[in-house]
């Protein structure tokens, strides 16, 4: 949350619209006591994680380990298209040019997403800070959410809040545990919050319920551009007159319809 206060109060154009993505382990108070452990918390931490995967790729490329002529032209195995950055030339997993992120072959291949969605399905209680357990909220981060869309909401812009979803045999499994309460308390306070600000807010629990399948993802907490394009689909129903200048439903729907690939839904819209 801090690094997003950040980001947008360098913005030098405001946008008209924010889709505002909220992860509900944000607000697990159990995350922020490990966070504060591994130091974490810094605004500058991201920067700190490109450091030092940096100094990893640099090691591996003294030490024989890389080669740079094959490094220098490794391209994105999705779209044929330039990397940057060390890591990115290093195992395809990093920035695409235009700044989007790109998980290499996770994307082009369905074998090893599959193995990875399954994967995370077995074993997600031991896979870091976003399946954590917790009981009790994060109030400090709620309180952050709350001043920066008081600053939004002057500021003029139009807010959509979402909260994008696990795999819904994870999510089951997190509500059969009980371990995850904190879950349940969040949804109704974010749902509040939004609310008081006048703004929208969706929880999406159940991807089923938009005709999502089993393999419509590329890790458990990551949706395929299938999936994302459903949640788009939801709110452009819901805000036709507000999308009605940046969204064709007509050709989103048609995307929604034909594509064969779930992690290659927009092709050339992506340019």
């Amino acid at each position: 949350m801090p690094q997003l206060i950040q980001f947008y109060q360098q913005l030098e154009t405001l946008p008209a619209i924010v889709i505002l993505g909220v992860d509900l382990f944000w607000f697990n108070a159990q995350v922020e006591q490990v966070s504060r452990a591994t130091s974490a918390r810094n605004v500058d931490f991201g920067l700190e994680g490109i450091r030092l995967a940096t100094i990893e790729t640099v090691h591996k490329l003294l030490g024989g380990a890389l080669s740079f002529a094959d490094m220098i032209r490794r391209r994105d195995p999705v779209f044929d298209r330039q990397v940057i950055g060390l890591k990115a030339l290093e195992i395809s997993f990093g920035f695409r040019a235009d700044g989007s992120l790109q998980r290499g072959l996770l994307v082009a291949n369905p074998t090893i997403r599959a193995e990875r969605v399954e994967s995370d399905i077995q074993s997600f209680e031991g896979l870091g800070f976003s399946y954590t357990a917790g009981d009790q909220l994060n109030n400090a981060t709620l309180d952050l959410l709350s001043g920066f869309l008081d600053q939004l909401g002057s500021d003029g812009v139009e807010v959509i809040g979402i909260t994008t979803p696990y795999h819904f045999v994870i999510y089951e499994r997190m509500q059969q545990s009980g371990a995850y309460s904190y879950m349940e308390k969040a949804v109704p306070r974010l749902e509040a919050l939004f609310s008081f600000h006048d703004f929208a807010y969706y929880f999406f629990d159940d991807m089923r319920e938009l005709g999502a399948d089993y393999g419509e993802w590329y890790d458990g907490h990551h949706s395929a551009e299938s999936n994302s394009l459903r949640m788009i689909l939801a709110m452009v129903e819901d805000h036709a007159e507000l999308f009605a200048p940046y969204a064709d439903h007509q050709a989103m729907n048609d995307l929604l319809h034909n594509f064969e690939n779930p992690m290659d839904v927009f092709g050339e819209y992506q340019s």
